[in-house]
């Protein structure tokens, strides 16, 4: 009976005493309560490369010092955000229930060929460890630690980190650098160039001597930073004339303070009315962005140049001066 934040407990008949309900509230739990609830035993910042196999392939990780590359079955830069998403989902969460302690039969809960597994390699070492799970039935898949013998039940949100695709573990945002070491930008589109290049005041000028907005050079920069690829449509190209890239409709240049190419972007033709051609040539692939980006990557000199002072502004602005002194 509780009273109060205790409770009366007896051990026979004859003898009762009170106690912190907690104690009861712990006498209760099940075994399940009591048990270890993680999938797999790791530690995540020690993982140094690791690999995940599910419907739509395998896929293999490294770690290269912050960031991740992807290097099967391509080699190209990861995206971490995605790639982290699974190392966060076997750290952090949580099994539902346990299926079975010392299962003889792994196919009766679709483990003798599991729809997704993982492997983590770890330490200087690359000791491995990995873990396995079924299809989804309803909102829960059947899962199994290589390390213990028992089967535990997840759900459908477990496992949603796994189901990626190739697109989803690789970095989209193709032509992005470091804006700080920004110098020089060429913009060459539809037979059209222009140069811009930061002074020792860091304002951005234009090759002939006029002054540009410096906010648009810097929306500039950040637009090709964003730039996010909408479709991977040939990872190693032996025709770019096909997607208009050899010429190029367009191009971006981006140089250091050393006079190094930081960004070299090529534009092709048109894929449809919604999408264009690209490619980083560094990266050889050839990718689409939205047709939205163009004029985002190339917008018009008159938006970019300041606007030169005409003598009445300039009138304007003296009389405005002298009002100011009167007062």
């Amino acid at each position: 009976t509780p009273v109060g934040g205790n409770v009366f407990v007896t051990s026979d008949d004859s003898t009762v005493v009170i106690v912190a309900s907690s104690i009861k509230s712990a006498m209760d739990k099940s075994l399940f309560d009591w048990r270890d609830k993680k999938a797999i035993h790791f530690k995540k910042d020690q993982v140094k490369e690791f690999t995940l196999k599910n419907p739509h392939g395998k896929f293999h990780f490294v770690k290269d010092g912050n960031n991740w590359r992807l290097t099967k079955p391509i080699e190209t830069r990861g995206d971490n955000s995605n790639i982290n998403a699974v190392l966060n989902k076997l750290e952090y969460g949580r099994i539902k229930a346990v299926a079975a302690e010392t299962p003889k039969n792994l196919a009766k809960y679709g483990l003798s060929a599991p729809a997704y597994r993982i492997e983590l390699f770890s330490g200087l070492e690359k000791a491995r460890s990995g873990v396995s799970f079924s299809r989804l039935k309803g909102n829960k898949a059947y899962g199994k630690d290589d390390a213990r013998p028992h089967i535990f039940e997840v759900d459908s949100f477990f496992v949603k980190p796994f189901k990626k695709k190739l697109y989803d573990f690789r970095d989209k945002y193709i032509a992005k650098f470091n804006r700080n070491e920004a110098q020089r930008i060429k913009l060459l589109y539809n037979s059209e160039l222009m140069i811009f290049e930061k002074d020792s005041s860091n304002n951005w000028l234009l090759s002939t001597g006029e002054k540009a907005k410096n906010y648009k050079i810097s929306n500039l920069i950040s637009n090709l930073n964003n730039l996010k690829a909408q479709q991977f449509v040939d990872d190693h190209p032996r025709n770019l004339k096909k997607y208009g890239l050899e010429p190029p409709r367009g191009m971006v240049e981006v140089y250091n303070d050393k006079d190094e190419k930081i960004l070299v972007l090529l534009v092709g033709r048109d894929k449809n009315d919604d999408y264009f051609y690209a490619q980083v040539p560094e990266l050889k692939a050839v990718v689409t962005f939205k047709k939205a980006d163009l004029e985002k990557i190339f917008p018009k000199k008159e938006d970019l140049i300041e606007k030169p002072k005409t003598e009445k502004s300039e009138e304007t602005e003296k009389s405005k001066g002298e009002e100011k002194a009167d007062q």
